[in-house]
């Protein structure tokens, strides 16, 4: 059987934590940070436990590592730039100047590159390190990605025509039922059937609105918001995930993905 595309309770852990553990990383490069708990009388039942004590454990040693490092004081949140890639061609293989030129863009960060490349931010960091040292990349500070825009209302909707509506989803049903709704709304539709058409066919057409579908098969939801977010032609155009159970998304889809909103599914 195909594996379905849906996020086990240990994967949602793992992302929760590594979402915190970057947000206290950057509060202790910031200056000095203290923790303090406030038991609470009234019980809670999160969807997802953590462990603050081993949480703030982990960042700390992250932060130690990263502090210790070569270019420790360097945030990672900032951009690698190349400033010649004639010069950096000479000085490194044809492996590693393929793999630089290619992902290396002055607008993703350390920590966006690792994502793509699927390395640990440290290790990529310091794998960057002789090049920075040698003049030919710089790390510059990059601003953050614009505010999220809220769902288009009804009415912006209504009045404007000619707007291109894109659906992401692997059941037909949904797909139908979407182009219903946005034919009868005087829009032009766009169907992605396919996992590995997302990318390209949305850098193509650039629909004004994308909607997609949390649980796909084939594709990780969030990594497709993020690189289309990446993306300057579609930095600005709200993208709607389609979620089973909206709850359990609610506090993620923001810092994930850069996704403007999302919403349960109507089937």
């Amino acid at each position: 059987m195909a594996e379905t595309a849906k996020i086990n309770r240990t994967e949602l852990l793992e992302i929760i934590t590594s979402m915190v553990i970057e947000v206290l990383f950057d509060l202790m490069q910031g200056g000095q940070v203290s923790c303090h708990f406030y038991p609470h009388k009234k019980v809670l039942y999160p969807s997802v436990l953590l462990d603050p004590e081993q949480t703030i454990v982990t960042t700390w040693k992250s932060w130690q590592n990263w502090h210790r490092s070569t270019l420790g004081s360097h945030s990672p949140n900032e951009a690698p730039v190349i400033k010649s890639l004639e010069k950096l061609k000479k000085r490194s293989s044809a492996k590693t100047y393929e793999v630089l030129s290619k992902y290396i863009d002055g607008n993703r960060s350390l920590r966006d590159l690792a994502v793509y490349m699927e390395q640990d931010v440290l290790r990529l960091t310091s794998s960057l390190a002789l090049y920075i040292q040698l003049g030919l990349i710089n790390l510059k500070e990059i601003k953050d990605l614009p505010q999220p825009l809220t769902v288009p209302q009804e009415k912006s909707l209504a009045h404007d025509e000619n707007k291109l509506i894109a659906c992401v989803d692997d059941n037909p049903r949904m797909c139908q039922l979407m182009k219903d709704i946005i034919a009868e709304a005087g829009h032009q539709f766009l169907g992605i059937n396919d996992s590995s058409k997302v990318i390209p066919l949305c850098f193509i057409h650039q629909p004004n609105l994308i909607f997609i579908d949390l649980e796909m098969l084939g594709i990780d939801s969030w990594k497709v918001c993020r690189k289309l977010r990446n993306s300057k032609a579609l930095q600005q155009r709200p993208i709607i995930v389609l979620v089973g159970q909206k709850g359990v998304w609610e506090p993620l889809h923001n810092k994930i993905s850069g996704s403007s909103a999302f919403i349960s599914k109507p089937l």
